[in-house]
């Protein structure tokens, strides 16, 4: 690394390298600030594609419907109350070992 003591931005140095106006403006812009001022951003814009648009709304019509049938809960809770609810304990282990085989 190099360190170059001309540049003047040592203060203690101010009468040694010239006027104050030399010391403030960086080499080569001596223009006036207005000049730099970048161009204003063209507008950015998305668009999606007909499969987006389809996720897009099928995704908004999720997010609205409820996330629990309550009517189908209320008719469980009833036939379990009433008695008439019966579980098929083959058909869930049945499904418990097709669920282990896919996970390996």
């Amino acid at each position: 690394m190099v360190i170059d003591t001309g540049n003047n931005l040592n203060p203690a140095s101010g009468a040694a390298s010239g006027s104050a106006k030399a010391r403030a403006t960086p080499t080569g812009r001596n223009a006036p600030a207005a000049e730099y001022s970048p161009a204003p951003a063209a507008q950015d814009s998305v668009s999606l594609s007909p499969q987006g648009q389809t996720l897009a709304k099928l995704s908004t019509e999720l997010s609205q419907s409820p996330d629990v049938d309550q009517d189908k809960v209320a008719a469980v809770r009833t036939a379990l109350a009433e008695g008439r609810y019966q579980v098929d304990a083959q058909a869930i282990a049945g499904k418990m070992l097709e669920q282990d085989d896919l996970l390996g």
